[in-house]
């Protein structure tokens, strides 16, 4: 029997995450780019029982854009947090990680909270072997 899916809260997403799970409710979608011939949209994203903020989520390919509409609520499952560009959007790998909630959203999604909008840099930490510490 597989486990049951744990579900978790924006604040709790960091960067190169994966199989997250997430109830979303989609406040807006706009096209954004295309990558290749495949179209890119990014919406804005609130999370289920979260007072704690907003993500973007982003989607590549027409399967998975057909899936995210505005105004509904989603389940997304093994879902992943890329980084672009320094900061964090959610994203899924297949077009079946994202179904319809049984349910429309009833919660209200703390929107002064975007957590897309921090900056990440990546930094790179040399171990000192010889001392057992880093540099």
């Amino acid at each position: 029997m597989a486990p049951t899916p744990v579900f978790i809260k924006v604040h709790d997403l960091r960067p190169e995450m994966e199989d997250v799970n997430l109830t979303l409710k989609v406040l807006n979608v706009k096209d954004v780019s295309r990558k290749g011939s495949m179209p890119v949209t990014e919406s804005l994203v609130g999370v289920e029982y979260d007072e704690t903020g907003i993500i973007i989520f982003r989607a590549i390919g027409g399967d998975k854009i057909n899936r995210v509409k505005e105004g509904s609520t989603i389940v997304v499952r093994k879902a992943r947090i890329l980084m672009y560009k320094g900061s964090m959007r959610l994203s899924v790998r297949r077009a079946e990680d994202i179904v319809e909630a049984p349910e429309p959203a009833s919660f209200i999604v703390k929107e002064d909270c975007n957590w897309s909008l921090i900056e990440f840099e990546r930094v790179q930490v040399r171990l000192d072997t010889k001392n057992k510490g880093y540099l």
